[in-house]
């Protein structure tokens, strides 16, 4: 089912929800699974500004406040890029 703009999201999503609940955890893993590990296994790299001076030696708690007050590190975002990978 492809939602299409208008149409009501929640139940949309009640819908996905009550077809995933009749199967099993078996089949629904199966059917995450080889997909995604095709997209994860595959080389992908991401380099946002590259000449920039990299903070990766310093923790990542003080590099989350520090861009949460606006100093710019992209080599955290490009961090977060494949955590996002990592968890999808």
């Amino acid at each position: 089912m492809s939602l299409q703009s208008g149409e009501d999201e929640h139940q949309a999503n009640l819908e996905h929800l009550a077809k995933a609940s009749r199967q099993t955890y078996a089949q629904l893993h199966s059917r995450r699974t080889w997909p995604i590990s095709t997209v994860i296994s595959t080389g992908v790299s991401l380099s946002l500004n590259p000449r920039s001076r990299t903070k990766a030696d310093s923790p990542t708690d003080e590099r989350l406040d520090a861009y949460g007050h606006g100093a710019a590190d992209s080599s955290l975002e490009a961090l977060y890029f494949q955590y996002g990978r990592y968890l999808f």
